[in-house]
């Protein structure tokens, strides 16, 4: 079950989908190129077509390093309220890193693994995101109404477990969170930045894990040289 706690953001909001609770790992992560806004809210409609540098972060695949990234976010809101004076938002939708630099490689041989241009890193489908923002600053957190999201990612393996979360912070909003209509927020635009959680997750690939093994057991077959050498 997902930790239903709500983290506060100083000035800034966040779209979540859960927090990162017990049992659960951040295996991926974004951040804005620059400080351009690059998520917009316009109407109903939550989108963004912007250029990141997106990270994984588990073992074997951190090895890539920062990639660069095109974020394609389409979420549309259902509902708004006003409650004292923090605004609320639902919102359904999805999201896709799609990756925008030269192939790049990690690994040799049957252990190689490799991403190739204009391949999508990660995606994923949400359903009652809970945007929640007060002025310019707030969080957007898993409704306590069963928010959820499912990922889907060629360099992962998700646990079976299917607890999965996302927070997009949204920072720089403008203008601050209001609402235009008794069920709709008003317009803002934002920087956004990301993590993607999971649950420990089952083994990445066969593939990553040989290349594990392979680093200690080379380590190790060089040691006992050594030792015999002595």
């Amino acid at each position: 079950m997902k930790a239903q706690r709500i983290a506060a953001l100083s000035v800034s909001a966040a779209l979540t989908l859960g927090t990162t609770g017990a049992g659960a790992v951040t295996f991926a992560s974004f951040r804005p190129i620059d400080s351009t806004a690059n998520v917009s809210l316009t109407g109903t409609s939550l989108s963004s077509s912007s250029p990141v540098s997106f990270s994984f972060l588990t073992v074997g695949l951190s090895k890539f390093g920062p990639l660069n990234a095109l974020l394609r976010l389409n979420a549309v809101e259902t509902d708004a309220a006003r409650y004292g004076s923090t605004e609320f938002g639902r919102f359904y939708g999805n999201f896709a890193f799609v990756y925008t630099g030269p192939a790049t490689t990690v690994g040799s041989g049957k252990y190689k693994l490799t991403i190739k241009t204009g391949q999508t890193l990660l995606s994923g489908r949400f359903k009652k995101a809970l945007l929640k923002g007060k002025g310019s600053e707030g969080e957007v957190a898993d409704s306590t109404l069963s928010g959820s999201v499912i990922f889907n990612s060629p360099f992962y393996t998700f646990s079976k477990a299917k607890l999965e979360e996302f927070n997009l912070s949204l920072t720089a909003v403008a203008p601050s969170f209001t609402l235009a209509a008794p069920h709709r927020l008003a317009n803002f635009t934002a920087v956004s930045e990301g993590t993607f959680a999971t649950a420990v997750p089952e083994p990445e690939s066969w593939t990553l894990m040989l290349i594990g093994f392979g680093v200690v057991g080379a380590g190790l077959r060089s040691r006992r040289r050594f030792q015999t050498a002595i």
